[in-house]
């Protein structure tokens, strides 16, 4: 029999406990009154489902409704703690894989508890009452499904039916999803569910709002920001008006607060990264960390690169091509994909069409890019790197000719 919150990450021992109980004590203090509203409650519904299963008075559903940045993964990742603290069995599940990464341990809704994807509102249960799954199902505590409103509602049926399916009829299986504790969280204002040459009657259908099974879901308001900063009330009250459809011009168009406009890319570019700051990029290598620019083609992103890159003084960033030629002097326009910028001396400036990476040293520099990229280093050979979220990819080039992939092994 499995033992009860041994999932991802939780090696059962009691270091995996106190790693656990750690992060409940960090988070619990940082939550919100709404926060915490739904914290203890659906905490305390867990608790007593665990101790009376069979208990019909007890109510087992709930959903967490609020727009980005309201701590909505903060609440699912310390729901998640608290009960692998308590050794409960939680399963973290989202409509997305991209969303199941946010929380710890993780995964989509449709590989967690089997939920075919030619689902119809009468498909019958397909899971086996007395397969491994079934089992691991029955011991489960809690089942949070994060970002609900691409969720279609026939997965939510059909979820509905397979866990009342494999408990008894004469006890939890005459409960809403077998009597499990659900948590469902994500955002009316997101994306709906896809529906293939769909109109957008097809999609409001489509999502788990038209579902019968809404009403037994008590619901908690998130509404304030936790990532809101000093003077920041306003910004944030106009991106939450956004996204409930407000603040238009026409219908089509959004109207921007004064305080956001800019009268040129040029000011755009000052504003996001300061001239005089520029000037001594190594004093200042946060700002390559902690700023960026977003911009929807390709050649907009390169024209504003190297405007960027044009800050930098010749000193600290000379431009070399693997063509041995100077890129910004042929092309202005930035569109040529090869461009690769190199320092000499003590630092090391990389280069690529999306993002300016620096790094504070040589030493740096060879320690991230791992034992080969220090022998091509020494060998003096341009690297080029590029970051993807937190995973640094490399590629080096000797004279202009493809090494392949730099490893860190």
């Amino acid at each position: 029999m499995p033992i009860r919150g041994a999932y991802v990450g939780d090696d059962g021992t009691e270091r995996g406990h106190r790693n656990w109980q750690a992060i409940v004590d960090r988070d619990v203090p940082r939550m919100r009154p709404q926060q915490r509203e739904a914290y203890d409650q659906i905490m305390a519904t867990v608790r007593e489902v665990q101790r009376d299963p069979c208990n019909p008075h007890i109510h087992r559903c709930f959903m967490v409704e609020g727009p980005g940045g309201v701590g909505k993964t903060l609440l699912n990742n310390t729901i998640i703690a608290t009960c692998r603290a308590e050794q409960l069995r939680v399963l973290p599940t989202a409509s997305t894989g991209i969303a199941s990464t946010l929380m710890h341990g993780g995964a989509t809704t449709h590989s967690s508890l089997w939920i075919p994807i030619d689902v119809d509102h009468d498909t019958p249960a397909r899971m086996d009452a007395h397969s491994v799954l079934a089992e691991r199902i029955k011991l489960t505590d809690l089942i949070i499904i994060d970002e609900f409103s691409m969720f279609h509602r026939g997965n939510l049926e059909y979820l509905d039916r397979q866990l009342r399916d494999i408990f008894p009829r004469n006890q939890r299986g005459s409960m809403p999803f077998g009597g499990v504790p659900i948590l469902l969280t994500g955002n009316w204002a997101q994306l709906t569910p896809v529906v293939i040459s769909g109109s957008d009657a097809d999609r409001r259908t489509a999502s788990i709002k038209s579902s019968p099974l809404l009403r037994h879901f008590q619901t908690f308001y998130l509404r304030e920001n936790m990532r809101v900063g000093p003077g920041e009330a306003d910004f944030a009250r106009w991106l939450l008006d956004v996204g409930y459809g407000e603040n238009l011009i026409n219908g089509d168009c959004v109207n921007l607060p004064v305080q956001t406009q800019c009268a040129s890319r040029e000011e755009f570019i000052e504003f996001s990264y300061p001239a005089t700051i520029m000037q001594q990029p190594i004093e200042n290598v946060d700002l390559f960390k902690s700023h960026c620019i977003l911009a929807p083609r390709g050649n907009t992103v390169a024209g504003i690169n190297d405007s960027i890159r044009n800050l930098i003084p010749e000193a600290y960033a000379q431009t070399e091509t693997q063509n041995e030629f100077d890129n910004r002097m042929r092309n202005p326009t930035g569109d040529d994909p090869t461009g690769i910028n190199i320092a000499h001396g003590e630092v090391e400036y990389i280069h690529n069409r999306a993002l300016i990476v620096v790094l504070d040293s040589v030493f740096a520099a060879r320690e991230t890019l791992g034992s080969f990229g220090r022998r091509k280093l020494e060998e003096g050979v341009v690297v080029e790197a590029k970051l993807s979220g937190s995973d640094l990819r490399k590629r080096a080039y000797d004279k202009g000719v493809a090494k392949g992939s730099v490893s860190d092994k």
